[in-house]
């Protein structure tokens, strides 16, 4: 079963250091055969792990879904203004997209009053 919680601690940020590598590695490989656009994957993850707070309550959730002792993906989302927030690293591991972890991060990433 898959659980899903707000990261807060530094084993924490390691998992999610690991799934952002994993999701620009997959995402560059996609942009680099379709359009021929490469970016610096290192820099990337190293700029999203110095902003991480932006997804921290009360304005945003940075969601692990972990299967055991296992992260299978992550969701982060942030208000941009009252009525609107942005969903940015939403990310399942290829191996466990197929068991439903995806819906379960995107309805957990912000309490209900703030829908």
């Amino acid at each position: 079963m898959t659980s899903i919680y707000q990261a807060e601690t530094e084993q924490d940020r390691a998992l999610v250091r690991e799934l952002f590598l994993e999701y620009l590695e997959w995402a560059n490989r996609h942009l680099n055969r379709e359009y021929g656009i490469d970016f610096n994957i290192q820099r990337m993850v190293e700029r999203d792990m110095a902003e991480l707070e932006i997804f921290f309550p009360p304005h945003g959730r940075l969601l692990l879904a972990m299967e055991g002792d296992q992260a299978v993906g992550i969701a982060c989302m942030r208000r941009i203004r009252e009525d609107m927030g942005e969903i940015k690293r939403m990310y399942v591991r290829p191996s466990t997209a197929e068991g439903g972890s995806a819906g379960p991060c995107s309805k957990r990433s912000l309490p209900r009053q703030e829908r």
